[in-house]
């Protein structure tokens, strides 16, 4: 079943977006909104990964599956140009996680798991509001950073 295999692609990318987001957070500890939102959500994904795990093996053995197509954040960029780049990292990584969760969810309905189904939704709901913020934050930072900054 390869339900599986997305189960454990949704644990690793939860994983990376929770280390980006404290890699973000850390690296522009000057922007107070973007130091504390980030720990805050990174927080949340790690809580996804906390309940994600009694799922984990439960569908049978997971495929290897090579890497997420992109690699996490280690280290911030510098300036207004470098927040909005890694604000888009962190988007596009958050892009990746929601559409697995949905998958997940398709799998999980098909199989009538609604532990799993409720799961589905709550996460969903909550990677939905980081997706939000990042977009939010990048059109705040982006007139200057696009016109101004150097």
């Amino acid at each position: 079943m390869h339900l599986a295999t997305y189960v454990e692609l949704l644990h690793k990318g939860e994983r990376m977006l929770a280390s980006s987001l404290d890699v973000v957070a850390d690296g522009y500890s000057d922007e107070s909104d973007v130091f504390h939102t980030a720990h805050t959500l990174s927080q949340i994904n790690r809580t996804h990964i906390d309940e994600l795990e009694p799922f984990r093996g439960r569908f049978g053995e997971a495929e290897s599956m090579e890497g997420l197509g992109f690699p996490p954040i280690t280290e911030v960029r510098r300036g207004a140009i470098g927040l909005i780049h890694d604000l888009q990292e962190l988007l596009l990584l958050g892009t990746f996680v929601d559409s697995t969760w949905t998958l997940v969810l398709q799998g999980a309905q098909a199989c009538r798991d609604e532990k799993l189904i409720e799961l589905c939704g709550s996460a969903q709901s909550e990677i939905g509001r980081e997706l939000s913020w990042f977009n939010s934050r990048m059109k705040q930072a982006a007139p200057q950073a696009l016109l101004v900054a150097r």
